[in-house]
């Protein structure tokens, strides 16, 4: 399935090092959205529970996926992130 979800446009975290020194580290657009993608799977949420609805899911063919990577390759070029 595919389907788009919204992530923050720039993400702050605060986190401690192996010596429990707090520091704090962020970003934004494409890092941003991998941030909150990683820091899901540390709380075990899973990209379901981001969908609002499920009319925002879209069955994917076979041999469909190459031609969405290719789509979606083709825009981060571009500069924009595919963010809702």
């Amino acid at each position: 399935m595919y389907g788009e979800i919204k992530r923050s446009a720039s993400v702050i975290m605060m986190e401690k090092d192996r010596h429990g020194k707090v520091i704090r580290i962020g970003d934004e657009d494409l890092m941003a959205e991998a941030m909150e993608h990683e820091i899901d799977h540390l709380d075990g949420r899973l990209y379901i529970d981001h969908v609002e609805s499920p009319d925002r899911l879209h069955m994917i063919e076979p041999g469909t996926v190459s031609k969405l990577n290719t789509i979606e390759m083709n825009t981060d070029m571009e500069g924009n992130s595919g963010k809702v």
